[in-house]
Formats: C-alpha cells, structure tokens, sequence
C-alpha cells in the first residue's frame, strides 16, 4: 500500500501547500479583476500637457491603455516587468488641436501585463525625466475580491476533505487536477457559443422578380477574367444585369478580350470603357449611375460566385427593407473570413464550390447577422438607400474604405447591414492593386474613417470578441481544411497539456505544413461540462463549445469522410461517453484509429499503477475489480466499473481500423488486455528530437547519480526519496535532479537543478558532475524522449525492467536494466556501485 506520511512531514507538505496555495490565490484575484481607473493628464514642465491617459482598464491579467501623447516614447512599470512604447496610431482630434501633420502618430491603445497593484509612467521630460503612478485595485476593491476569493477557496476545501486527503496524505497526483478544477472555478469559463440546428435539409430559394445590377469595375488582372466572368456568366439565376466598367487597364489585352466577351451579350452586359484611370472609386460610382433606381451588387474582379449566389445573397434586402447591405462569407472578407475571422487563407482551384455547398444548408434564421458594415468585394446594396447615398466619396481616393464610409453614412439613416452565412464566395484579395498599394491605403484611408467614425473601431473589436457568425465560420472552416481524395482529421485529445499534447501538435503542424491539410481537436474542457471543437489550418485556429454532442455530430458528418483518432483523454470527466461517442460518429467510410499514449483505454490507472502503487501487471478482470473497488488513488475516474470500460472502449479498438503504439513493450501489454485486437497494433516509435552530445565521465570522488525530467510520483519520485534516504553517511554518493521534481517527495541528498533546455543538456551534467544516470519510473512508458537524450550521453544508464524504458536501455551498451525493485532502494544503491565499479576498473 502506499504509505502514510509522518506527521512532521505532512505539516511540512501543509506549509508548502500553503504557499502554493498563496500563489493559486494571487493568479486568481489577478485574472478576475475586471475595473476601470479615471484618465489623467501628462504634464511637462510649466504644467505643459504633453499626453493623456484616456481609458485605463484591468481584466484577466492585463491593464488597457488608451490615450496619446506627443513625446516619442513612454516607459510602462509593473512589478519586475517593464516596456517601452511609442504612440503608434494618427490621432487626427489631438493632431487637428496641436496643429500637427494630420498623419503624426500621436495615439496609442496597449494591453500590458499587470503583476502588481501600482503602475508607473515614465518619460523623458524638458528638465529630466518625469514619473506617474497609479493604482489599478482601490483598497476596497482588492479587499471585497480578497474576501470573496477566500469564502470561495474555504467553501471548496470544506466540499472536497477527501480530495485534499488523497493529496496530501496518499500522494495521488490525479487529485491535483480534481481540485484545480474545483478552486478554479471562479475563473469565467467558456459558454456554450455553437447555436443548435444550424443546419437545415430544406433551404428555401428566393426567385427575384425584379432586375439587379452587378457592377463589375476592371483594372488589370487579365488571368482572372475568363473565370470571373465565366461564373458570373453561368451562375447567375434570376433577371440581372451586368455592368462592367475597364478602367483603362495597363495591361493591353484587357479591353480587347472584354469587348469579345460581351460581344452577343448585350442584351444584359453594359460595357464602359474609361478614356483614362479613374480609379477603383470613380469606376464604381460611373456603374451606380448606369444603375440608379435598382438594386446594386458591388462585385470585385477577383471574386468568384458559385451557382445560385443571387438570389442569397439579395435575400435580407428583398425580405428587410431596413437591410442596407449584405455581405456573403469568403476566404478573404475580414469579419466574415473563414476559417478564421480577419485573417486570409488560400483556396485551391474550385474549392469555392465546395464550401458553398455546405454553405447553403445553414439557416442563417439561427444566426445573429448584423454586423457594424459590409465588406465591398462582393456586397448588395439596397436601392432605398442608394437613393439617399447614391456614390462612394471621392475623399477616398483610388480605393479601400469607401465602402465602409458608405455604411456608416447609411447606418446613421436607419440601415442595417447584415451577413450571409448560407453564402461562400471566393476572394484573392490584392490583385487590382497589389499587396504593397493595398497597405498603403489601407492605411492613409483608414485614417479617415478613424476621423468621421470615432466609435467605429470598437464596434469592429466587440463584433470580434462576440463573434456571431461563429457557427457559420466553424462549419465552413470544416469545409475549407478538406482535401480531395483525403479524409478530415479529427483527434480526441484533452486540455491538460504534456507530452501527448505536443505530439498531437507537432503531428497536426506537420499535417497542416506538408500536406496543406487541416484538423479539427475535439476535448471535453476539464471541469466545465462543455466540448471543445477546435479547427487548425495554415491560417489559425477558430474554436467553438457546446455540451451537445449531437451539435458535433452534426458539423463533422459534413465532411465526406474522417480521419477519427483517439489521442488521449486522461481527465475527461466521462470517458466512457466519449468514447463511446468516438465509434458512433464512425460511418462505414470513414476510418478510426487509436494512439496508445498511456494506457488509458485498458484501465482507469491509466499508467496500470495498482492500489499499492506498483505495476500491475494486466491481471484478470476478478483482480482489477478488487483494486479499482479498494479505491485506487492512481485511477483518474473514481468508481470505474472495469468491465464496463474494457467493453466500451474494447467496442471502440475492434472498430478501428489500426492500433498504433510506439514501443513493442506497449504491443505486447495491450495485446494482453485485448488479445482479439493484437493483429491491428502497429509500433511506431517516435521520430526521436535533437540528442545531446556525449558527455565525459568526471574524475571525481564523489558519484552524481543524475534523473532527468519533471519527476513526479509515477515518474518515480517515492523511488527518488527512498534512495536518497539509503545513500552513504559518508556523502560519498549524491542524486541530481536535472529537472523539476516533486516537492512533496523533497529529500536533503537530492540537488534539484530545475528546468533546462535540451541543448544545454551536455554541459549541464558536466556542470552538475554526473556520473552515472537512473530513470527512477515505477510505470511501463510507452515511449521516453528522456531515456534516450541520457543514452545519447554516453554515461551509464539505469532503470527498472518495465516498460519502453527498459526495452532501449537493454538494446544500448551504456545501458542496465536493474533487477532491483522500485520499493527496495538499498539494492538499487548496490546494483548501481556494483556496475560503476566494475566500469572503473576496466577503464583502468
């Protein structure tokens, strides 16, 4: 059994505790602070005011600054952490004051992490340098927080005694989770933000009865326009007309290859040819006014609609009289992009019609669609409101920003503008002008609006936070990651982080890099009670919650064919759903496979530690019913039912396709709980990461035994202390933990070097004088990085026969597997002088 620590030790661990907890406590008053602080002034000498601080806020760890100044630089203090900033915006109200240049950056909005309750301001004054601080947490503030975070902290410790019984006394260190969860409830969680049936089988086609307008306006771009027009051409449903309006094009076969074009279409395209380049804003207003008193669809020359796109995208105007713009969702649009909102990502050729076709299946009726404007590159515009703000402002120049202003102005008249979801057009952005134009306008126009719609902006950030259209983007996002021929992956994983995570993300970089192919993660958000949906690509990431599993169902069976694999879902609060849901959301062409990470799927120990803390061995099903019912402190699902979960998750391995495993030691243990799944196992070790160099053995008296890693309990810890207890009187022997280990388990002979990067790995056993290595591990690991960075080393390694572990050191000459258990610390002591003795004599 594991023992019971004496009560000095336990007052020991207690204080520690208490410490920790200090921290846990200050995290948590530092994450839920959420107040504003009044603004003041920066003043120079004489009172001259040189800056000011307009808007100051604290929320989840970070102060917001908002404000200006005209000195080059400030310098920001909190705590040990300091920064410099330089205003960085054009602050035309402050400019137009002072007199400045209207383009002068006088203007800055930060967020600057906040670790203490002052903040200092400094600057450079005109007779030296002048200092201001503040206080983000008024005294009453920071007590009513202190007082309602430690009712919380007592409230959890009093509902949880057993919990702290099983850390403190029983070492479990699946308990540490449990109560993470628990105290860390007062941090705000993710609500559930994916809207219920967004998906609709009947979606109903609206038939214009009225001629619509598609101005077209072209400047270059020639190997765009067959396609362009072309969809145009075939996809466009319902009485149109099309004007197309060639604004002088540098490149000469523009405007021949147009007028062939239109040639025998002129009974619906207006071709206006410009004698010279007006510009992108002048073309457009030229098309308005050949099409005053209809409705208008502003279209780029390089987007491209698939079939039906009309009559959708017309829809909320046609039905809301009020709607003053509509906008469709695309690769490239800002707050409509997907997957991932305001950021670009490639299509490959003919994907648009992939997206849109599960596009038009969303019943934009579910969704909140207003948004604070629509985005030109493919916007209906309503005639009411074109009758009132017939043209884009010239003020803008060649373009980008004119159609904001426009739906500013109409905004300010009652008009709404609003998305569309069930809508997907393609957009490769920056082609009239060129990437390096396009910023330089976005830039001086952007300036403009800043100046006319002050309030803008932030509309633009709390439609970002909020996103509205964020089931709209994920089902789509899910259809912009598929490649043809090749089915989505989906992993199961957890949000505790470790070494099963990074392989999840290395593999899903390496997918998203080499193969251009996205994937979804999906998680069960520890404590929470939610789902966690998660789309990576090339672009980013867009993640959405939910606590209905039939919602993922839902989105992931629009994909033609997945890629399901289990990853590991240690601390799921109930795995057996998930993975029962696993093998419901397989059709038959769809694939499964399992990752054998840790021997979740065989038992509720996940490292098969049994209720004495040692390796069980995969016994009989009688056997583990007898340990999990004693209360296994190592099993991460209290009151686990072992046949219940070797049935569901064994349904689960005979519905995959393949097994993989990373060590023959793992194929032979799981064969042995699930014999009739042996055949699908396959061992693929891990593509091992950069090895340290060899490192020479020191000519020292005294013998370092050195550990690497973060050692914890099932890392061996217990192990670590039992040895360090046993070593020689004479301090002939020391133990260096290279690495982070377990406080609880400290000992006076263990060195504790801390963390270290792998690349230091050499020189830092030269430093710490390491002799010889142990990998104190009491569970059978999968696969271990750490056994074979300390093989590389060349110094002598030891560990116990178990596991991945004792199957490399056996294979390396440098290794020993030890034949001493990890409970009886004196033989290991013996085994490892023994063989250090032998190896000194033969170097003799």
């Amino acid at each position: 059994m594991l023992t019971i620590n004496r009560p000095a030790e336990l007052w020991g661990q207690f204080a520690a505790e208490l410490r920790k907890l200090k921290l846990v406590y200050n995290r948590i008053l530092l994450e839920t602070r959420r107040n504003a602080r009044p603004g003041f002034d920066l003043q120079d000498g004489k009172g001259e005011i040189v800056g000011r601080f307009e808007e100051i806020k604290v929320e989840r760890g970070m102060v917001h600054l908002k404000g200006w100044t005209i000195k080059p630089a400030l310098r920001l203090i909190s705590g040990s952490v300091r920064r410099s900033i330089a205003p960085d915006q054009a602050r035309h109200d402050i400019n137009d004051a002072l007199g400045l240049r209207l383009d002068t950056r006088t203007g800055f909005n930060i967020n600057f992490p906040f670790r203490d309750d002052d903040l200092c301001v400094e600057f450079d004054g005109i007779d030296g340098p002048r200092a201001y601080a503040f206080t983000a947490m008024t005294r009453m503030e920071r007590a009513y927080s202190t007082g309602s975070i430690f009712f919380h902290l007592a409230w959890v410790g009093v509902r949880n005694i057993p919990l702290l019984f099983r850390y403190f006394v029983l070492r479990d260190p699946l308990a540490a989770s449990r109560l993470k969860d628990q105290y860390f409830t007062f941090e705000r969680k993710p609500e559930v933000d994916l809207a219920t049936g967004i998906l609709t089988q009947s979606s109903p086609q609206l038939v214009l009865d009225e001629e619509v307008f598609i101005i077209l306006p072209i400047y270059n771009g020639y190997e765009l326009l067959p396609e362009v027009l072309d969809r145009v051409d075939r996809f466009t449903e319902g009485p149109f007309r099309l004007i197309i309006v060639e604004d002088c094009s540098t490149d000469e076969r523009v405007r021949p290859w147009l007028r062939n074009w239109v040639a025998g279409r002129q009974s619906r395209v207006l071709l206006i040819e410009n004698e010279h380049n007006l510009g992108f804003i002048q073309a457009v207003n030229k098309g308005l006014a050949a099409a005053e008193g209809h409705h208008v669809v502003l279209l780029n020359s390089d987007a491209f609609v698939p079939e039906g796109w009309l009559s959708r995208l017309m829809a909320p105007i046609i039905a809301d009289e009020t709607v003053a713009s509509a906008t469709p969702m695309s690769n490239d649009a800002e707050i409509f992009s997907v997957p991932v909102i305001c950021r670009k990502a490639d299509l490959q050729p003919g994907q648009v019609d992939e997206i849109d076709s599960v596009a038009r299946n969303i019943d934009a009726a579910v969704l909140s669609l207003e948004a604070p404007t629509g985005v030109g590159f493919c916007m209906a515009m309503n005639k009411t409101f074109l009758g009132r703000i017939p043209a884009f402002d010239q003020a803008f120049g060649k373009g980008y920003g004119e159609e904001v202003d426009w739906c500013q102005k109409t905004r300010a008249l009652g008009g709404r503008h609003v998305a569309v979801p069930n809508l997907f057009v393609e957009h490769r952005g920056g082609s009239s002008f060129g990437l390096e134009a396009k910023t330089r306008l976005v830039r001086s126009n952007g300036a403009i609006i800043s100046r006319r719609y002050p309030d803008y902006d932030g509309d633009v950030q709390n439609f970002i936070a909020t996103d509205p259209l964020l089931s709209a983007r994920i089902l789509l996002a899910i259809a912009a990651i598929k490649r043809p021929a090749r089915p989505l992956p989906v992993y199961f994983g957890h949000d505790m982080g470790g070494g099963a995570e990074a392989y999840l993300q290395n593999r899903i970089k390496s997918e998203i890099e080499t193969l251009g192919q996205g994937a979804v993660t999906v998680r069960e958000r520890t404590g929470a009670g939610l789902y966690e949906m998660e789309i990576h690509s090339a672009a980013g990431r867009t993640r959405v919650h939910t606590d209905n599993p039939g919602n993922l169902r839902d989105l992931l069976h629009t994909a033609d064919q997945l890629d399901l694999v289990y990853s590991c879902i240690v601390g799921s609060r109930d795995p057996l759903k998930l993975a029962a849901l696993m093998t419901e959301l397989r059709r038959p062409r769809d694939c499964l496979s399992v990752l054998i990470h840790d021997y979740f799927p065989l038992c509720p120990s996940y490292t098969l530690l049994d209720n004495n803390g040692k390796y069980c061995g995969i016994p009989t099903i009688e056997v583990c019913t007898v340990c999990l019912g004693a209360g296994n402190p190592n099993s991460a699902v209290a009151d686990a039912d072992i046949r219940e979960w070797r049935k569901v998750w064994g349904d689960m391995m005979t519905a995959a396709e393949q097994i993989e495993v990373f060590s023959e030691s793992s194929r032979e243990i799981v064969s042995r709980a699930y014999p009739t799944i042996a055949p699908k196992i396959t061992v693929k070790p891990h593509r091992l990461r950069a090895l340290p160099s060899p490192v020479t053995p020191p000519n020292a008296r005294v013998l370092t035994i050195g550990i690497l890693g973060n050692i914890g309990y099932q890392k061996g810890a217990s192990a670590v202390r039992e040895l360090a207890a046993a070593l020689p009187k004479d301090r002939s022997v020391r133990i260096s933990v290279i690495g982070n280990f377990d406080y609880r388990f400290h000992h006076s002979a263990i060195n504790v070097y801390g963390q270290y990067q792998l690349e230091d790995l050499t020189s830092i056993a030269a430093q710490q004088q390491i002799g010889c290595w142990l990998m104190p591990s009491i569970w059978p690991e999968t696969f271990s990085y750490s056994i074979h960075e300390m093989l590389a080393t060349g110094l002598p390694v030891f560990c116990f026969s178990l596991g991945a572990q004792a199957a490399a050191v056996a294979r390396s000459e440098n290794g020993h597997v030890l034949k001493a258990l990890p409970d009886q610390p004196s033989e290991i002591l013996n085994e490892i002088l023994n063989v250090m003795r032998q190896i000194s004599k033969s170097a003799a």
